[in-house]
């Protein structure tokens, strides 16, 4: 199946594999910080730091959607040979499954952002009641 993505998202695979590491790695930082450090380990942290991931998350909510379509556009270009004129069975096979391929990676990044922006949130509120309650 990963060898599926790389052989049809082409170029595109790299970018969106890319954003998809670095919101991990943000994913794992934030858990820990927020978590870890907060809940378990009781130490203060500014609100600031506490609020961090308000200023990434929404880069891989808005970036990966957009290379994920720009994969789409190139693969319906690939789909009708827009490129050189000829219209072949592979070449439709294939642009479909760039089409698909890359919109799919693209909306999965920007989901889990997402999901994990409105979780750290929730995280972050509920701790500032707890300060105040």
């Amino acid at each position: 199946m990963f060898n599926s993505y790389i052989q049809y998202c082409g170029a595109i695979f790299w970018p969106l594999s890319a954003c998809s590491f670095f919101l991990g790695v943000i994913l794992v930082e934030r858990t820990w910080t927020i978590l870890i450090l907060k809940k378990i380990l009781r130490r203060n942290l500014s609100q600031k730091t506490l609020l961090w991931h308000q200023n990434l998350l929404p880069f891989f909510k808005d970036i990966p959607p957009a290379i994920g379509l720009l994969g789409t556009v190139l693969g319906v270009i690939q789909s009708f040979g827009l490129g050189d004129g000829r219209i072949t069975a592979e070449s439709a096979g294939t642009g479909l499954a760039t089409a698909c391929y890359t919109t799919v990676m693209g909306l999965s990044v920007a989901i889990v952002a997402s999901v994990f922006e409105y979780i750290l949130n929730w995280l972050i509120l509920k701790h500032t009641e707890d300060i105040k309650g």
